[in-house]
Order: structure tokens, then C-alpha cells, then sequence
């Protein structure tokens, strides 16, 4: 079994070598990733990217590494649907965090979803059977800071997106948190050489959840704020549940299936009415 940091920061290498072929593919070729239909040279740079955009991509990275080591090493201690569901506390959090960095006080309706989406939390952890139950675990615990994390991750990203070339700045981010996952793993973990098996789910997460994701995400963020870009962020623990029940077997009964549909319900909530307070 591959350590789950070091799975994090093979699947972000393998994810930004990709990135770093479209780049190359890309010299001489019209951009259609900034919206522009010019002819581009940007990709003989994509591996020595500015200064400006190094550091706007490296912040960026630095909150996708926290998000997805906390989520990863949180999936060895709770089930993967109630990590699915804790992660879409996120779009609760998107607007406090972004109401910090612009130094204003949260919204009544914002703290009203958050009250409704912790008392989620508290179901959902709560009322699991079998294999599940047991209360609040480190791993749901990790998945907050998840949460935290990616609402961090999408609020940043929406800032430098806008100022930066998406492949350049989808490329720092990958290789942030893949040089700082392996590090992690150097000093925290006993790093191994992954099993053949173990290449199937790094490759199939590396290009779609990662390379693709990502850049579809930095590409969105240009023309989205980060209220609406939340709302993508709800249909997550959809997945993640659907994923749970047919996949892996994970019931989470009458009080935590009350307790996933608070959590929703104060995402999308919280999501709409963002969405309605934009101008225009």
C-alpha cells in the first residue's frame, strides 16, 4: 500500500508532467485558454513561469496540498462517504474565508447555513452504523480542514486566475503540491515503490481529477467568483455518497442521512443567495 502522502505527491507529479506536454504541445498553436485566439509562445516558458505567477501559484498550490493531504490521510480513518459530505462543508466556508480576506463580518444567512451545516456534521458523525458509527474520529476531523482548506484553495484561486496564464498557473499549483506532498512523505512517512497495482488509480486520478480538473477549474475561476464556483463544489458529496452506497457498501442511516441533507442544504443555500447578491 502506497503511503497516502506519497500517493498525493506522485499523482501531482504525474499530473504537472502532463500539464508540461499540453505546454509544449501548445507553442506556436492559437490560445483558446485565455480566451484570446492569438498564436501563443507562452509554453516555452510553462517550466520557468514569472515571478509573479510563481507566487501566486505556489499560495494557490499550497492550499490544494493541505486540502488533499488532510483529505487523503482523513479517508484511512472515516468511510468515504462521510468524507464526501464533510468536504462539502467547503462551500460554507468559501464565503467566510473570503469575508476575512476582505476583513468583513459574515452575512446573517451566512452563519445561519453554518449553524445548519455543523448540526449536519453532528448527525452525520453521530447516527452511522456498523463500521462508521463512533462519534466525531480523527479522520472527520481532517476532512473539516479539508473543507478549510479547498474554500482557502478556491478563494485564491479566483484572485489569480484572473491576473495569470490558466496553463502556467494550473502547473505551479501542480507542482507546488507535489514537490511539498513528497516532502511530507520524506519526513513523515516510510516511503515506498508503488505495487502495478497501485499505477491504474494513480494514473486514472493524476489526468482526470487532477490535470483536467484543475485546469478546467483555473480556466472557470477566470469568469466565475468564488460564491459560484461553490456550487459546483455541492454535487461532490452527491458523488461521493452514490459512490459509498455501490461501491464500498456504506450505509449512513436515518440520522445521517438528515444529517448529509443539512450539509447540502446549507451549501446550496449559502451558494444561491451569493449568487443573487452578485451585480449584474
Amino acid at each position: 500500500m502506497v503511503p497516502p502522502l506519497e500517493f498525493v505527491g506522485i499523482r501531482f507529479l504525474v499530473a504537472s508532467v502532463i500539464i508540461g506536454c499540453i505546454a509544449a504541445w501548445r507553442i506556436g498553436r492559437p490560445s483558446r485558454l485565455d480566451g484570446g485566439g492569438s498564436t501563443t509562445t507562452q509554453g516555452r516558458s510553462i517550466l520557468t513561469p514569472g515571478t509573479a505567477v510563481g507566487t501566486a501559484g505556489t499560495a494557490v498550490g499550497l492550499a490544494l496540498l493541505v486540502g488533499y493531504a488532510t483529505q487523503t490521510v482523513g479517508l484511512v480513518y472515516t468511510g468515504a462517504t462521510r468524507s464526501g459530505f464533510i468536504t462539502g462543508l467547503t462551500v460554507v466556508f468559501v464565503p467566510l474565508v473570503e469575508g476575512l480576506f476582505r476583513r468583513r463580518r459574515p452575512r446573517a444567512d451566512v452563519a445561519v447555513a453554518v449553524a445548519v451545516a455543523a448540526a449536519g456534521l453532528f448527525l452525520l458523525t453521530g447516527g452511522l452504523p456498523g463500521a462508521l458509527s463512533g462519534g466525531l474520529n480523527k479522520g472527520d476531523l481532517l476532512t473539516v480542514g479539508t473543507a478549510i482548506a479547498f474554500a482557502v484553495h478556491v478563494v485564491l484561486l479566483s484572485r489569480a486566475s484572473k491576473h495569470h496564464d490558466p496553463l502556467q498557473l494550473t502547473f505551479v499549483q501542480l507542482a507546488a503540491t507535489a514537490v511539498g506532498a513528497l516532502a511530507a512523505s520524506a519526513i513523515f512517512e516510510e516511503m515506498v515503490i508503488p505495487p502495478s497495482s497501485s499505477w491504474v488509480a494513480l494514473a486514472v486520478t493524476a489526468l482526470g481529477a487532477s490535470a483536467a480538473a484543475l485546469l478546467i477549474m483555473t480556466c472557470a475561476q477566470r469568469y466565475l467568483p468564488p460564491s459560484e464556483a461553490g456550487v459546483i463544489l455541492t454535487l461532490e458529496p452527491v458523488f461521493a455518497g452514490i459512490a459509498g452506497y455501490l461501491l464500498l457498501g456504506e450505509r449512513i442511516g436515518p440520522l445521517g442521512g438528515l444529517g448529509a441533507a443539512c450539509i447540502i442544504a446549507a451549501s446550496v443555500w449559502v451558494s444561491a443567495r451569493s449568487s443573487r447578491r452578485l451585480p449584474g
